[in-house]
C-alpha cells in the first residue's frame, strides 16, 4: 500500500467508532510507514540539513549586516568630509589665463624611517585660513619624485584669496600586503598670499618612532594595521626649508606654462 493510501486511511479511521484514539492509532502508523519506508537515516538527514538552513540564514543575516554597516561608514565619511580641490595647476592644466586668485606652490617630501616599507602616500592638504578659520582641503597628485622603501615627493599648487593662512592636516596611508594603515597630521606652518605665483618652499614629513606625550601620527586603530604601519606608534618630524633652486625648476618642467610666469617666494614659517 502506498504513502497515499495510507493517507486515506488514517482519514477514514479518524471518522470511525473510537474517533479520537483511533485517529491517534492511524497517524502513528502513517509516521511509522514513513520511517520505514525512507530508511533509517532520513531523521538524521532532515535534521542536518535542517541546521544547513539555520546556519545558511544566520550567515546571510550577517553578511547583510555588515554590508549595511560599511555602507553607514561609507557615507558618513563621504558626508563629514564633503569634497576636496584639485591642485590648481592641474585642475587647469597648467593655463595661469584661467587663475583668478593668488597661487602658493611648494614641494612636499614624505618619509617614513620608523617603518620604511610603508612610505606615507599623501591624499588630501588642508589649509586654514587664520582670520575666518575656514578651511579648504585640497586632493594631491601622484608623487612627481619617489624612492622605493624612502621618500614620496609631491609638486603643491593652491590658489587662495589673499590672505594668511596655514597647513593643517596632510592626510593619507600607507600599504603593503593585506595591510592598510593611515595618517592625519597637522603641519602648522603658516604663509601670506598677496597676488601672482608665490614659492612657499620645501616641506618634509618624517614619521619616526613615538615618544612618550608626542603627537600620533594617526589613530591607534585599526590597532594591527595602524602598528605594522607605525602611524600608532610614530610621529611626524615637520622641516621647513627654502629650496627654490630646484623646485621651481621642478615645477617649470611640470607645467611648462610657468616658464615665462613671475614667481616671487614667500617661505612659510612653522
Amino acid at each position: 500500500m502506498g504513502g497515499s493510501g495510507l493517507h486515506i486511511l488514517a482519514f477514514s479511521w479518524g471518522k470511525g467508532e473510537g474517533g479520537s484514539r483511533t485517529s491517534q492509532r492511524g497517524r502513528w502508523l502513517c509516521s511509522t510507514y514513513r520511517r520505514s519506508v525512507a530508511g533509517p537515516n532520513s531523521l538524521h538527514d532532515n535534521e542536518h540539513t535542517s541546521n544547513l538552513n539555520m546556519n545558511s540564514n544566520r550567515s546571510l543575516r550577517f553578511l547583510n549586516s555588515v554590508i549595511c554597516d560599511l555602507t553607514l561608514l561609507i557615507f558618513v565619511a563621504f558626508t563629514l568630509c564633503g569634497c576636496a580641490t584639485h591642485m590648481t595647476l592641474d585642475a587647469n592644466k597648467g593655463n595661469l589665463a584661467k587663475v583668478t586668485k593668488p597661487v602658493g606652490i611648494f614641494t612636499l617630501r614624505t618619509e617614513n624611517v620608523y617603518k620604511p616599507s610603508f612610505r606615507p602616500e599623501v591624499k588630501k592638504i588642508t589649509l586654514v585660513s587664520s582670520s575666518s578659520k575656514a578651511k579648504t582641503t585640497f586632493d594631491t597628485s601622484k608623487p612627481y619624485k619617489q624612492e622605493k622603501k624612502g621618500y614620496l615627493e609631491y609638486l603643491v599648487s593652491v590658489d587662495l584669496a589673499p590672505g594668511n593662512y596655514s597647513i593643517g592636516n596632510v592626510e593619507g596611508g600607507g600599504s603593503g600586503f593585506l595591510i592598510s594603515g593611515h595618517f592625519s597630521f597637522p603641519v602648522k606652518a603658516h604663509f601670506d598670499l598677496a597676488s601672482g605665483i608665490a614659492y612657499l618652499g620645501h616641506v618634509t614629513m618624517t614619521n619616526r618612532e613615538r615618544k612618550e606625550g608626542e603627537e600620533r601620527s594617526g589613530s591607534i586603530f585599526p590597532l594591527l594595521d595602524q602598528s605594522v604601519c607605525g602611524f600608532s606608534g610614530g610621529t611626524f618630524d615637520i622641516t621647513v626649508t627654502d629650496r627654490g633652486e630646484t623646485d621651481i625648476p621642478d615645477f617649470i618642467q611640470a607645467y611648462p606654462a610657468l616658464k615665462d610666469a613671475n614667481i616671487t617666494k614667500a617661505i612659510m614659517q612653522k
